[in-house]
């Protein structure tokens, strides 16, 4: 009985929040139940935002990933463009360390993916070898272009692998090699 009036009690506050955001989204929907979202997100799921903050100096002062655990998994703002606090984290301490072991860490892989981390290590240590870790065609190709371009060594370029999106393998290459020739 006392989690069905739990239930009840919350459904109905979410109907009033949604009804009142309705109202001052100026009767978009969509943008009314973003809104709710992120009040409930903000009270009951997520660090306040010095918290996270903290917890991610600390990671990379003591170059500890597993502090990252403790940050918040998700976006404060819906409508932000920046990294996931969670994934912001363990990049930041990835770029302290320095290490491409950490690569095949399954907590590193869980959060920030095979491919992005090859992807960071690679250009942060400079070197072309890691890129050759990433599977995807598009990421490959991008460590590839990126590491030449920062390295300025077009001989780099030479690495790019054909099934390039941005049209022929060739044309990339010559890209390539011309921006990092500059």
């Amino acid at each position: 009985m006392k989690i069905r009036t739990i239930v009840i009690s919350f459904l109905i506050v979410i109907l009033i929040l949604t009804v009142g955001l309705f109202i001052i989204s100026d009767g978009n929907p969509v943008l009314g139940v973003f809104m709710v979202w992120e009040i409930i997100h903000e009270k009951f799921f997520a660090n306040p935002v010095n918290v996270d903050e903290s917890l991610i100096k600390e990671a990379v002062a003591k170059k500890d990933y597993t502090i990252c655990r403790k940050v918040s998994k998700e976006h404060k703002v819906v409508f932000v463009s920046n990294l996931p606090d969670r994934l912001k984290c363990y990049r930041e301490v990835l770029s302290v360390i320095g290490d491409p072991n950490l690569c095949t860490n399954s907590e590193i892989i869980k959060n920030v993916g095979n491919t992005g981390c090859y992807y960071l290590m690679a250009t942060i240590t400079n070197d072309a070898r890691l890129c050759s870790k990433i599977i995807t065609t598009l990421s490959l190709n991008a460590c590839y272009y990126d590491l030449a371009i920062s390295n300025k060594d077009p001989k780099i370029c030479d690495n790019i692998a054909q099934g390039s999106e941005r049209g022929s393998a060739a044309d990339l290459i010559a890209e390539c090699r011309y921006m990092s020739a500059r």
